[in-house]
């Protein structure tokens, strides 16, 4: 009887809240422009579509559900049950570690690429380089492992690892093989460098600035030995500052954000010289929503270091304290995930250096699948 009478007043609340404090508009995207539904009529006879047609009315009309999911969500489900809630952004892993339900697919290799689509990608990376050093400009291309990929061992229990290879794996065969593309493998050393802290962040999809200071390493390693004159940065250059703040975008998605914390780390750099540039404006794709990270600019006022123009997505932010110490001008162009050519931004900075940072959950963009 109780439970009873508990439901009953749950189904009645949404319309206690709109008559006591009102009910904003019920939420319509634009994608679903339509009528709301309207309140069923109940007809004895034929009961079976009435339960389907209430939750679509109690849907359209119940603004307050977004709002008791997330609550739930924050509340009970998270904390106390560990469980995300159904078709969730977010899996949910061991001692407090999130991943994006969209990057599952790719770790457990149920999402794979064509051979023959694999091969373009590393067809238009090939002809990039051949391309860009007809140009006179070196071209180094890396991709950024996703976090299932470094820590798998906080994975949810429910995922597997794949019994073959994944699409990943499957392109970085083919560009280490070719000896023309200057490919550099961040696997190996990330992984390695795990025992010295975290790499990558609890609550977002990507790496920290520790994780990303270990792939600088890396990076600036392979580009010093066409241009010696760059001094990368050691660790005894470099230290970092740890804060805390509220839980980041996957913690955001869950609704829990203000429930927990993120320890983040500030990089230090010794001696550092890197200054904003001066934007030259280049214009962003009319749809983009993003039109101030387009173009970020950084310079050092040393003649001797060479310039480099990198083509890049948000994953890159936190390495780019570290790049821009080791140029006399940067240049970071975010063409919305698309990672293209941009000749025309190329031609008009004639960088020494085109570097193609890549998200590995992206892959496919390069060919804009």
């Amino acid at each position: 009887m109780l439970f009873a009478v508990s439901f009953m007043v749950w189904l009645l609340l949404p319309f206690i809240l709109g008559n006591i404090i009102g009910s904003p508009k019920p939420k319509i995207t634009s994608e679903d422009i339509r009528n709301t539904a309207s309140r069923p009529v109940i007809n004895v006879n034929r009961l079976d579509p009435f339960p389907e047609k209430f939750s679509a009315f109690y849907y359209d009309h119940f603004p307050f559900r977004e709002k008791l999911l997330a609550w739930w969500s924050a509340k009970v489900g998270v904390p106390a049950f560990k469980k995300a809630p159904l078709k969730s952004l977010v899996d949910i892993g061991e001692n407090g570690w999130l991943y994006p339900a969209e990057e599952r697919p790719v770790f457990e290799g149920t999402k794979m690429l064509s051979d023959e689509n694999l091969e373009l990608i590393h067809q238009t990376i090939r002809n990039r380089v051949i391309f860009y050093r007809a140009q006179g400009f070196r071209f180094y291309v890396f991709i950024v492992p996703m976090k299932a990929v470094i820590y798998p061992e906080f994975l949810p229990s429910y995922y597997y690892h794949y019994k073959d290879t994944t699409q990943t794996q499957k392109l970085m065969a083919l560009l280490k093989q070719d000896t023309l593309i200057p490919f550099i493998d961040l696997n190996p050393a990330l992984v390695k460098a795990k025992p010295k802290g975290n790499l990558y962040t609890h609550t977002d999809k990507s790496w920290n600035s520790n994780g990303a200071y270990e792939a600088y390493s890396q990076i600036i390693s392979r580009i010093r030995k066409d241009f010696p004159a760059i001094k990368p940065l050691e660790a005894k250059d470099v230290s970092f500052e740890q804060y805390t703040t509220p839980g980041g975008m996957l913690a955001f998605q869950l609704g829990i954000q203000k429930e927990v914390r993120e320890t983040r780390y500030r990089p230090v750099i010794k001696n550092a010289n890197a200054q904003q540039g001066k934007k030259a404006g280049y214009a962003p794709p009319p749809w983009f929503d993003l039109p101030a990270e387009f173009e970020k600019v950084s310079v050092v006022p040393d003649g001797s270091l060479p310039e480099a123009l990198v083509i890049r997505d948000p994953q890159i932010e936190p390495m780019m304290p570290f790049l821009n110490q080791n140029f006399r001008k940067t240049v970071y162009i975010f063409d919305a995930w698309m990672y293209d050519l941009n000749w025309e931004i190329i031609q008009k900075e004639k960088p020494d250096i085109v570097i193609l940072e890549v998200s590995e959950a992206n892959i496919k963009n390069i060919i804009h699948l």
